[in-house]
């Protein structure tokens, strides 16, 4: 957050990459959706590559759960 509010884009993403890539703990949700991120690097190209990907993930769990749980298909 603070590399992305400081103006530090390159090294932000070059974590963000490497925190949602390499560390299981840290949610798609907790980087796609934190106005944190999403604010200062919203027109940055990486970043929105990453935001995708997480997105699509959290579809895919959200898929997964409600399968899990009997919900809808």
């Amino acid at each position: 957050m603070v590399y992305a509010w400081s103006g530090a884009q390159d090294q932000a993403v070059d974590l963000i990459e490497e925190l949602t890539s390499r560390y299981p703990g840290v949610g798609p949700a907790e980087i796609a959706r934190e106005p944190l991120f999403t604010v200062p690097l919203a027109g940055n190209a990486r970043f929105q590559a990453v935001v995708k990907k997480l997105e699509r993930e959290i579809a895919e769990n959200r898929i997964r759960f409600d399968r899990a749980d009997g919900g809808p298909q």
